[in-house]
């Protein structure tokens, strides 16, 4: 079971030290901390329940209170917006507000100097990244462009499709033109035949 560990500091808090934490209630599979939150996977559904009852609130350092809840995968229709070059000054919820005045964000996570911010709607995520992209946040300019999806789609040009567009062409592709056969491309695709 995926439990989601919040209001930790990533800073002075090891995997190891929640794991340990985690362990007096089940199996600890693996525990990952960010910046600002954790994920520990424990292997017993009920040990995992018995960690959540028993954590939440619980301070693992004076003055910050836990947050312990059953991880909630995120809607499978968001738009999942990369964004580079974040301040180490920048929080979580300081992003969050930032793009939240494009509309609503589902999930905004900062993991080290990049973060990822998921949107509910197309519109709302190309204004952001439109008005955004670019922009000073903590003494830093932010890139910001949609991310290539899971399913190995790209939403938005990205450096990588850029890329492919000017490499060199394969041996296939010059062996298909020597023989006078044109590059299999349909009509919407981003990619253009080189002209080498």
């Amino acid at each position: 079971m995926k439990i989601f560990v919040g209001n930790v500091d990533g800073a002075d808090t090891t995997p190891e030290e929640l794991a340990a934490l985690f362990s007096r209630f089940g199996t600890v599979m693996s525990c990952a901390v960010m910046k600002q939150f954790a994920f520990v996977h424990v292997r017993e559904a009920a040990g995992a329940l018995r960690a959540i009852e028993a954590l939440h609130g619980h301070e693992l350092r004076p003055g910050r209170a836990l947050v312990v809840e059953m991880s909630r995968p995120r809607p499978l229709n968001t738009w999942k917006i990369f964004v580079g070059n974040v301040s180490a000054a920048c929080t979580s919820q300081e992003l969050r507000s930032l793009f939240e005045r494009h509309g609503p964000v589902i999930e905004c996570d900062v993991v080290k100097d990049y973060a990822f911010v998921h949107m509910e709607k197309e519109a709302d995520a190309k204004a952001a990244i439109e008005q955004l992209n670019g922009k000073e946040v903590k003494g830093k300019r932010i890139n910001v462009e949609l991310s290539i999806k899971g399913d190995g789609r790209v939403s938005q040009p990205t450096r990588r499709r850029a890329r492919l567009e000017h490499r060199p062409p394969s041996l296939v592709g010059v062996a298909n033109r020597a023989a006078g056969r044109a590059p299999r491309l349909s009509p919407e695709s981003p990619l253009r035949p080189s002209p080498f």
